[in-house]
């Protein structure tokens, strides 16, 4: 039973039912299910400009270094922090990532 405007049913044309079928085809595709896997979805843009307005809010004029801070902000969404500091160590020293993460661990 459908529960608004005492609709019981449906009664769908042919057209219908293929607008239906391209709809659920648009939704369910293998390509629609891959990119939620794959967390491309809007709701990772929104939180990703929602990290990336943390650090940069729209009030705030950073002419200088607007485009260092949003690189670094930006590897830190996409990757752990871990990773996100070895990698700005690596840039900083110049030695080849591999080497932080073993003088990091000790090995």
């Amino acid at each position: 039973m459908l529960p608004t405007h005492d609709v019981h049913c449906l009664d769908m044309t042919e057209n219908d039912k293929i607008l239906m079928a391209f709809v659920l085809e648009v939704r369910l595709s293998k390509q629609a299910v891959k990119s939620v896997s794959d967390n491309t979805s809007t709701q990772k843009c929104e939180a990703f400009n929602l990290g990336v307005l943390s650090t940069l809010p729209k009030h705030v004029n950073l002419s200088k270094n607007f485009e260092g801070t949003l690189h670094s902000k930006t590897l830190k969404l996409n990757n752990s922090l871990e990773y996100s500091v070895q990698k700005k160590s690596s840039s900083l020293t110049g030695q080849p990532l591999y080497c932080i993460k073993i003088l990091s661990t000790g090995f």
